[in-house]
C-alpha cells in the first residue's frame, strides 16, 4: 500500500517550469524526506537518481574522481560495489566486474551507453511501480531525442540508441518522419521542430515540459501519496539543473555539450568500422595520450 504524506506534500515549495527562485534545493528537499519519510521509502526515492549512480560507475575510479549528486550510493559505497555486489541494485556490480576483467557485452556503444543498457535489462530490480515507469518513459523519451539529434546532424541510428525499450524498433526501421511514433508518443511532434535550429536550450526545456507533464498526469490522483513525492523530486531536478545556468552561460555551456555529442557521435562510427586489432590499436594511442597530457599539466602546475 502506498503511505501518504499530508504534511510534507503541504510543506514542499511549489515548483514552476522556468522558474528558478523560491524552489529550495535537492539538498533540502532530501534533508526534508529524510526526516519525514518512512525509511523504506526513502530509500525508494534515491533510486531516482541512478542516472548519476551509472555515470559515476562509468566516471569515479578512485576518491579523487570527480563524483556526481545526489545519487543512490555514495562514493564510499560505489567504490566497494566491485568487491561486494549490492542485491538492490545489482547491475552496476555487473558493469564493473566486466570492466575490471576488460569485458565489453557491447563493444559498438560508448561505456555510459553500456552501463545505461545493463540498468534497463534489469529494471525489473526496480520495483516501485512509479519510478519503473518514470525510467520506461525517461527511455523512450532520450532514444527519441537522440533519434531526432542525429538525424538533424545526418548521422545515423546505429549503435546510438539504448536498444531496448516501446519506441526503439520503430526507431531503427522506420523510414516515416516521425518513425510511426506519433500516435504512441503525441510529444514527438512537439519535439520535432526544437530539432530544426540549434537553440539548445530551448530544446532541453522542451524535453523537461514533457518530463513534468508525465509526472502529473501520473500523479494526478495521488497529490499526497508517495508518489507525489517521488515527482516532486524529479521536477527538483531540473529546476536545479537550469538555476546553475543564466541564460548566457547556459546557451554556451549546451553549444559546448553539442559539439561533444557531434565529436563522440563520428568517433563511435569511426571506431565501430575498425577491426578489434585496429580497435585494440586506438586504444592504446589514446592511453598514451592521455598519459602524456597527465604529464604536461602537471609539469605546468609543478611550475
Amino acid at each position: 500500500m502506498i503511505r501518504k504524506y499530508y504534511y510534507l506534500s503541504a510543506s514542499l515549495p511549489d515548483l514552476f517550469r522556468g522558474r528558478t527562485t523560491g524552489a529550495g534545493s535537492l539538498e533540502e528537499y532530501l534533508r526534508f524526506c529524510s526526516e519525514t519519510l518512512h525509511a523504506e521509502d526513502y530509500a525508494t526515492l534515491k533510486q531516482i537518481f541512478l542516472y548519476n549512480d551509472i555515470q559515476n560507475a562509468v566516471e569515479c575510479r578512485d576518491s579523487d574522481d570527480p563524483f556526481i549528486g545526489p545519487s543512490f550510493f555514495d562514493r564510499r559505497e560505489l567504490l566497494s560495489i566491485a568487491e561486494e555486489p549490492s542485491p538492490e541494485i545489482p547491475f552496476i556490480g555487473r558493469y564493473l566486474s566486466n570492466r575490471s576483467e576488460q569485458v565489453r557485452l557491447h563493444p559498438e556503444m560508448t561505456e555510459l551507453d553500456e552501463a545505461i543498457t545493463l540498468f534497463y535489462e534489469g529494471i525489473e530490480q526496480v520495483n516501485d511501480p512509479f519510478i519503473h515507469s518514470y525510467f520506461l518513459h525517461e527511455l523512450d523519451l532520450r532514444n527519441i531525442a537522440t533519434a531526432l539529434e542525429l538525424r538533424s546532424n545526418e548521422f545515423s541510428l546505429a549503435h546510438r540508441l539504448i536498444p531496448l525499450g516501446e519506441a526503439y524498433e520503430q526507431l531503427i526501421t522506420s523510414d516515416e518522419n516521425d518513425w510511426g511514433l506519433a500516435e504512441e508518443f503525441p510529444f514527438i511532434k512537439t519535439l520535432m521542430p526544437f530539432y530544426e535550429d540549434s537553440d539548445l536550450s530551448a530544446r532541453e526545456s522542451a524535453l523537461d515540459e514533457i518530463r513534468w507533464q508525465w509526472c502529473d498526469d501520473a500523479t494526478q490522483d495521488d497529490l499526497f501519496t508517495f508518489h507525489a513525492i517521488v515527482a516532486y523530486g524529479i521536477k527538483l531536478l531540473s529546476v536545479e539543473r537550469w538555476s546553475k545556468l543564466d541564460e548566457t552561460a547556459g546557451n554556451e555551456l549546451f553549444m559546448e555539450l553539442l559539439g561533444t555529442v557531434q565529436r563522440s557521435v563520428r568517433f563511435a562510427i569511426e571506431f565501430a568500422n575498425l577491426s578489434d586489432e585496429q580497435r585494440e590499436e586506438r586504444r592504446r594511442q589514446m592511453e598514451a595520450e592521455r598519459h602524456k597530457a597527465e604529464q604536461v599539466k602537471a609539469g605546468e602546475e609543478g611550475q
